[in-house]
């Protein structure tokens, strides 16, 4: 199963995504990054909810267990100030969100993202389900890294400023391999769980990086198309032309439509 993983984030290239790549190139702006995030905290603040449905599903005591050590993990194990959400918001804010910006609506993409995972949590098979979690800490232990990494070369913050992804760059790949540990026996013993398994992995490590991709189409329906709509304009999110050409190119794009107001 491991081989297969592997094999899937090598084919993935997760970290070359178009979102990404204009992150670490310079073409995606602080204040566009930012809008990101904005959105990204309520995939972070909804993700617990899964894992508490699965863990309400599973019949084993040892899975069971493992759910709620990371459940128990999502909620600062104790320290409020400490749970994923809070240390997010922290990040935000040292970002320079403010009051009203972390007030907020969720838009489509995270909302669809959530959507998904409570989908898998509440009818596929409990291993898929299971590997569709893992396959996404998995990833956002990568993730992480990059992007603690890239704030800092950007000049956004200093490393000692970094909170939330510092922690999951490693947290998460103790969490995904907890998850792993319960699929490997099945993986093996039966043709049948493999195909299932890997369709979990396959459902959520789609669904997660096109969480970034419609990211990128929000920049671009957002801050380039609302404007012709409204007459207002963020210059702060299109600091200089590469970003305005780079959002403007194909794979960037998505179908005009209504405008949607949320960050």
């Amino acid at each position: 199963m491991r081989d297969s993983i592997r094999a899937l984030k090598a084919r993935l290239r997760p970290l070359e995504q178009p979102w990404f790549r204009a992150l670490e190139d310079g073409r995606l702006s602080r204040s566009a990054f930012l809008d990101s995030q904005l959105q990204f905290r309520f995939a972070v603040d909804a993700f617990v909810r899964p894992m508490q449905v699965l863990a309400a599903r599973s019949t084993d005591p040892e899975l069971r267990a493992e759910l709620q050590a990371n459940i128990a993990d999502e909620y600062g194990s104790g320290d409020p100030q400490q749970a994923h959400s809070a240390t997010f918001r922290a990040l935000l804010r040292r970002l320079g969100a403010d009051g009203a910006q972390l007030d907020c609506a969720a838009g489509p993409e995270v909302l669809a993202f959530n959507a998904c995972l409570m989908g898998l949590a509440l009818d596929a098979p409990p291993r898929q389900a299971l590997a569709a979690l893992g396959i996404i800490e998995d990833l956002f232990s990568g993730i992480s890294a990059f992007l603690a990494r890239t704030i800092v070369a950007r000049g956004w913050l200093a490393e000692a400023d970094i909170v939330h992804y510092a922690v999951h760059r490693e947290l998460d790949v103790a969490h995904a391999e907890g998850f792993y540990r319960f699929l490997d026996l099945p993986w093996r013993k039966s043709s049948q769980e493999r195909q299932s398994i890997n369709t979990g992995l396959e459902r959520g490590s789609y669904g997660f990086l096109q969480l970034y991709q419609g990211f990128l189409a929000r920049i671009r329906h957002q801050f380039l198309l609302r404007p012709r709509l409204t007459g207002e304009f963020d210059l702060s999110l299109l600091e200089d032309t590469r970003v305005a050409s780079a959002l403007l190119e194909p794979e960037f794009s998505r179908p005009s439509g209504p405008s949607l107001r949320t960050c």
